[in-house]
C-alpha cells in the first residue's frame, strides 16, 4: 500500500474513532461534524472526502461492530439449530448491551435514511453458517435454505427494530427474539410456548 493510501486510511480511521468517542461522551444526536473535524484536526472539506455525513460514520461503526460478533462462538456442530441460534442471539444482545445508546441511534438512522443501509446490518452469512454447522442441518434447513435464512434474518432484524422503536430496554429482548426464532422454526400454526 502506498504512503498516500496509508495516510488516507489513517485519517479515515481517526475520523471514525474520534466521532464514535464523541458520540459515546455527548450522545450521537448532540454531536456535530464541526466538533468531529476540530477534534481530529482536519478541515470540514476533508471530512466529506471520507464520509457523507455523521450518519455514515455511525453506520460504518455499527457494520464493523455487529458484523464481527464472535460468530465462531455462536455454534457448536453437536448442537441443534435452535440451540445455536439462541447462542447467537445471546452474543448479539451482549454486543448491543455494550453500546445500547449508540445502537439505538444507529437503528433510528437506518430507518430514516435515504439510502438502503439495512444490508450493512444483516446476518445472512452468519445465519447460513449457523444452519450449516448445526447437528440437525440436513433435517431442518436443506430445502429452501436461502428463503429460510432470509426469513430468519428479516424477522429478527425487524424484531430488534420494533423492540427499540417501542422504547423498551434491552432487558427482555432475548426472550422476545427467542420467541421469533421459535415461530420461524416451527411455524405460525404450531403451538409455540413462550420462552
Amino acid at each position: 500500500m502506498s504512503i498516500y493510501k496509508q495516510q488516507r486510511e489513517q485519517i479515515k480511521k481517526s475520523i471514525l474513532n474520534t466521532a464514535v468517542s464523541i458520540f459515546r461522551e455527548k450522545g450521537y444526536e448532540n454531536t456535530t461534524i464541526d466538533e468531529i473535524t476540530k477534534t481530529v484536526g482536519i478541515a470540514k472539506g476533508t471530512f466529506y472526502n471520507f464520509y457523507e455525513s455523521k450518519s455514515d460514520i455511525l453506520i460504518t461503526w455499527a457494520a464493523e461492530k455487529f458484523q464481527t460478533v464472535r460468530v465462531h462462538e455462536a455454534f457448536n456442530m453437536t448442537n441443534s439449530l435452535e440451540k445455536n441460534l439462541y447462542r447467537f442471539i445471546e452474543i448479539l444482545i451482549n454486543a448491543i448491551k455494550d453500546e445500547e445508546q449508540l445502537f439505538q441511534s444507529f437503528l433510528k438512522e437506518i430507518l430514516h435514511a435515504d439510502k438502503a443501509y439495512n444490508s450493512q446490518f444483516d446476518f445472512i452469512k452468519i445465519y447460513r453458517l449457523i444452519m450449516e454447522n448445526s447437528s440437525d442441518f440436513e433435517k431442518v434447513a436443506v430445502s429452501l435454505l436461502d428463503t429460510k435464512v432470509a426469513v430468519l434474518n428479516s424477522s429478527l432484524f425487524m424484531g430488534i427494530v420494533n423492540w427499540f422503536d417501542a422504547g423498551k430496554p434491552v432487558e427482555g429482548l432475548y426472550e422476545y427474539l427467542i420467541n421469533i426464532v421459535k415461530v420461524c422454526l416451527y411455524g405460525l400454526l404450531s403451538d409455540v410456548k413462550e420462552g
